[in-house]
């Protein structure tokens, strides 16, 4: 993955927490 933010299960390429992420 690219990018480390607070959403750590997938998806860390979004610079945005679980809220609106990846899988948010």
């Amino acid at each position: 993955m690219v990018g480390r933010t607070s959403v750590a299960s997938g998806g860390g390429r979004f610079k945005r927490p679980r809220r609106g992420g990846a899988r948010g």
